[in-house]
């Protein structure tokens, strides 16, 4: 009972963080540094082409290919939405 009120805990602490910074930051409709070559994969990889971006990022296409199959028309939504489920993992593990 202690253990799942202490996950239960931690997971609307996770939640309220990962709000509380959505409403701080406001949006832009510039995409810069690293999020240009996902959002760069993303749309190719929608679009059924070969992805291509610079070094590193090209190596890391699990989570565009994701949101490429699933929020191809709102990418933003998409990176946002994983990165949210993503920040509940570990407090579940």
């Amino acid at each position: 009972m202690k253990a799942s009120v202490v996950l239960l805990l931690a997971c609307v602490i996770v939640a309220g963080f990962t709000l509380l910074s959505r409403l701080l930051q406001a949006p832009t409709s510039v995409v810069v540094w690293d999020a240009g070559q996902y959002y760069t994969m993303t749309t190719q990889l929608a679009a059924g082409v070969r992805p291509y971006a610079e070094s590193p990022y090209v190596f890391r296409v699990g989570v565009p290919w994701l949101v490429s199959r699933h929020w191809a028309a709102d990418p933003a939504r998409g990176f946002f939405l994983i990165n949210f489920v993503s920040a509940f993992a570990p407090a579940i593990l």
